[in-house]
């Protein structure tokens, strides 16, 4: 009676230490999901606020495929308001999303696009996103270590019955 008693409280174990690590590793799968749809977020708000002309395609592929499309869209983000531009006026070198010439304060017609009222605060609400979706990813990560690692534990534990 009492081999077949420590074997039910081993099995028992081993169940409750691998229903354990499954709860923990959906968990840590919604926190990654999260953190992907965080991430999506800021770049679609970022976006916005430089005046990209297709913020919610750089929003869904960040979202979707993650990183890579975040570092591409990160080097290709401020090329287009950032060129130089002549003013027809006096011909004074400045950006292209300059609403004014700095030099003569001519009205500048292809200004227009990257003129965006809720600007700062969407560049504002972009940053806090960004930093909540690292914050995930860093619990993503700690999670996987801890977890692993918990498990492992219990299943020697139970190895020791």
């Amino acid at each position: 009676m009492g081999i077949i008693g420590s074997s039910y409280v081993a099995e028992a174990a081993a169940i409750n230490a691998l229903m354990g690590f499954i709860v923990v590793i959906i968990l840590v799968s919604l926190l990654g999901i999260a953190a992907q749809v965080l991430l999506g977020l800021a770049t679609y708000n970022d976006a916005k606020a430089r005046g990209n002309s297709d913020p919610a395609m750089w929003g869904l592929l960040v979202g979707i495929l993650g990183w890579i499309p975040g570092i591409v869209y990160l080097c290709v983000r401020n090329h287009r308001a950032n060129r130089l531009m002549a003013c027809p006026q006096c011909g004074f070198a400045h950006r292209v999303a300059e609403p004014f010439c700095p030099q003569c304060h001519v009205q500048n017609p292809y200004s227009a696009p990257f003129q965006n009222p809720l600007a700062a605060q969407q560049a504002h609400r972009a940053k806090l996103l960004l930093i909540w979706g690292i914050v995930a990813y860093v619990a993503v990560i700690l999670l996987a270590i801890i977890s692993v690692f918990w498990l492992t534990a219990s299943l020697i534990g139970v190895a020791m019955y």
